[in-house]
């Protein structure tokens, strides 16, 4: 309900007195009976009624600037009371007084030389009071009303002090505002976390009203700490990922090699075994297993240096050179699963500046991937081809495979993807990286029951 405006009391002494005071003369001047006087009067009547209308006309203004502060004070209530926010009114003065007197005093570090006098600063806390509170505060605190939550800070909030020492530097400072975090202790004894901000009066600008607001932030920072957590944990998870894949890579990449070393020790065995041992083929396999062995050695090492974030060691190296080596790599394996090998190859396919060791690998996955896909094939054959279409090289590795289903072909270069049964799903995809660090690109095409080829396309580096 909105409060009735009354005219001031002075303001009616006032009016009354000037009306009685111009009566007074009118009887005056009416009682003595001179004619000559009624001039006199009219004028007075009239100076008056002028009097009169002037007083109206400010004690109309008054009651109108009544009313606006009137209702600026209930818009300020309301804004205050309705607040989303808990807002404190307190009184500071006197330690905006202790602070310009240790000024006067000539003390440069006034937050360093309370620091050092304790008892002098909980006696300069003990000072600051709390005026009033809006709703939001009494609710926040666990009050009954706004009455327990007036009087000394140090009373009703003795949480506060640790933070007090904040409070005299951001004064001492001059800072237009405060902003800090603290912990408050409602009237049942629970503690909670909150974010206390301030606007503070200008340097000279009296401390007797200053508008603290304070936000309780425990479910916010509950649900940070919780969320580091869960960071922590999604963080440890990726590090054990990352193990993961690099140990499934290591495990599909040498597992090559080892294959080989496998196979070509067993023909070394066969040759010795013979009635008559065929020396000669017992030092092929054996080079061929020396050769293997420093071909597993190197994905290791490969390996390490990624780990050390070692500069990449390249060299210019013949392309042919490169898919027969790995092509004659795969020998053994084509023999065992009864595929033929198919080479086409330009004459002039020039050189490409790789790693060759990184290169090779990619070329062995892609081709024992083919093979591996035919085994359950009737016709069995792998086809290599390459050729010089400057400014790149493009190679071919086909097979007669089942070929790859349409919703697989679009996943197959995923880490842990695989078609096969038992299969890590690494293979494509260190191809591809390892292509893709070269500069190059790695597609697939497939469809049903007409094979797979696979084609790389390199940048031609040979000048």
């Amino acid at each position: 309900m909105r409060k009735r405006i009354r005219p001031s009391a002075q303001l009616l002494r006032i009016g009354v007195a000037l009306a009685a005071f111009a009566a007074a003369v009118v009887v005056a001047l009416a009682d003595d009976g001179n004619p000559e006087h009624r001039v006199e009067i009219l004028l007075i009547v009239a100076t008056a009624f002028i009097a009169a209308a002037f007083f109206y006309q400010f004690l109309r203004s008054n009651l109108e600037l009544q009313r606006a502060v009137s209702e600026a004070e209930e818009r300020f209530a309301e804004l205050y009371d309705r607040a989303g926010i808990s807002i404190w009114r307190e009184d500071w003065s006197a330690v905006g007084a202790a602070i310009q007197d240790l000024r006067d005093a000539g003390v440069a570090d006034i937050p360093g030389w309370f620091a050092a006098r304790p008892e002098e600063t909980r006696a300069l806390h003990a000072t600051v009071r709390i005026n009033s509170v809006n709703w939001k505060s009494v609710e926040l605190m666990g009050a009954s009303s706004e009455a327990e939550l007036v009087g000394s800070l140090a009373d009703i909030l003795p949480g506060s002090a640790p933070a007090f020492h904040r409070w005299i530097a951001a004064l001492s400072a001059g800072d237009s505002s405060f902003v800090g975090e603290s912990a408050i202790q409602r009237l049942n004894g629970e503690v909670f976390d909150c974010l206390v901000t301030a606007a503070l009066p200008r340097e000279g600008e009296p401390l007797t009203d200053v508008i603290i607001c304070i936000v309780e932030i425990t479910k916010y920072k509950r649900d940070r700490a919780e969320l580091m957590h869960v960071r922590d944990e999604i963080a440890r998870t990726q590090r054990i990922a990352t193990v993961g894949a690099l140990t499934a890579s290591i495990a599909h990449e040498v597992n090559s090699p080892l294959a080989a070393i496998a196979s070509n020790a067993a023909a070394c065995v066969r040759w010795l075994e013979r009635s008559e041992p065929d020396l000669e083929e017992v030092k092929t396999a054996v080079a061929a297993v020396i050769e293997d062995t420093h071909r597993a050695k190197a994905v290791i090492d490969r390996t390490r240096s990624y780990l050390q974030k070692a500069p990449r060691i390249t060299e210019q190296r013949d392309i042919r050179g490169l898919i027969r080596a790995a092509l004659q790599i795969v020998e053994n394996e084509a023999h065992a699963h009864e595929v033929n090998l198919g080479l086409a190859l330009n004459e002039e396919l020039g050189s490409i500046n790789c790693e060759p060791v990184q290169l090779q690998q990619a070329l062995i996955n892609l081709m024992l991937n083919g093979i591996q896909a035919m085994s359950k094939s009737r016709v069995r054959q792998l086809t290599v081809r390459a050729t010089r279409k400057p400014p790149h090289i493009l190679i071919s590795i086909e097979d007669t495979g089942p070929g790859i289903a349409p919703q697989d072909l679009g996943r197959i270069f995923e880490p842990f993807y695989s078609t096969k049964d038992g299969g890590m799903g690494m293979g494509l995809s260190i191809c591809r990286t390892i292509v893709e660090s070269h500069c190059g690109t790695l597609t697939a095409q497939s469809s049903h029951d007409a094979g797979t080829r696979f084609l790389i396309s390199l940048p031609d580096t040979s000048g």
